[in-house]
């Protein structure tokens, strides 16, 4: 049975699992308005240990208002007033994923729910953040199809109670859903395990060995070609007391 903690690919990657908030504007490009990232290494004994937690606000331009739904789960006009501007604070994401994760040459790859949302942001403020908008994003959607086609559904709600996992009450900001789907990460990750079949290709990315099928990641945005299978890619849809912070 293969092993995938003891993969050697597996060992050298850092896992970064990243998710925005963010408001789309009509007829506009989507604008991020809070961002969380959690930098783990899976050890051998199959657990992610956490090498570093990023979380900020990003104020939007004056003429994209925050909705309702940001100000409900807590997003509201008075610590934004003080929040960093999208490239400062996209500008430090890429500084501490570069300091947390590339020590000794080890690979960096992007985790999401619905990475295709996460990937169309990145793109955005490519300027600011250009290696992360230059590194692969694994979609655990696709690894959650992937393990369990069964299901109906896979979004995240769902797949924390079909795992029984706790959905926290902070559900919707940023790094509330990066917590979430690195424990939806870990779960399917397991799975894959006890999958002799499965490995971690070179990419890196998640392959079947006798299918050849590579899942599930979205290439770099600059760089087409290093998605291993000629699938088609995913489709791109789209609590804090101070606005920028590193999480204990």
């Amino acid at each position: 049975m293969n092993k995938l903690a003891d993969d050697p690919r597996v060992q050298r990657t850092r896992f970064v699992v990243i998710d925005f908030e963010g408001l789309t504007p009509a007829g506009r490009p989507p604008v991020p308005i809070e961002v969380a990232a959690v930098t783990v290494m899976l050890s051998p004994t199959g657990q992610f240990t956490e090498l570093d937690c990023y979380e900020s606000l990003m104020a939007p331009p004056p003429d994209v208002p925050i909705t309702r739904f940001d100000q409900a789960s807590g997003i509201t006009k008075r610590p934004m007033a003080t929040a960093p501007a999208a490239s400062a604070a996209m500008s430090e994401l890429d500084r501490r994923v570069h300091a947390a994760a590339t020590d000794a040459g080890h690979a960096v790859l992007l985790v999401a729910h619905h990475a295709a949302t996460e990937r169309t942001l990145l793109h955005g403020q490519r300027s600011h953040c250009p290696r992360r908008a230059d590194t692969s994003l694994l979609d655990t959607v696709r690894l959650a199809r992937a393990c369990q086609p069964e299901l109906a559904l896979h979004s995240l709600d769902h797949l924390a109670r079909h795992l029984q996992l706790q959905i926290p009450r902070d559900r919707n900001r940023a790094l509330a859903d990066v917590r979430l789907t690195l424990s939806v990460f870990q779960q399917f990750l397991r799975a894959v395990s006890g999958r002799p079949r499965w490995t971690l290709s070179a990419s890196p990315s998640f392959r079947r060995r006798s299918q050849a099928r590579t899942l599930p990641i979205s290439p770099a945005s600059s760089d087409r070609e290093r998605i291993v299978s000629a699938r088609r890619a995913p489709r791109t849809v789209h609590r804090l007391s101070t606005p920028q912070t590193a999480c204990g």
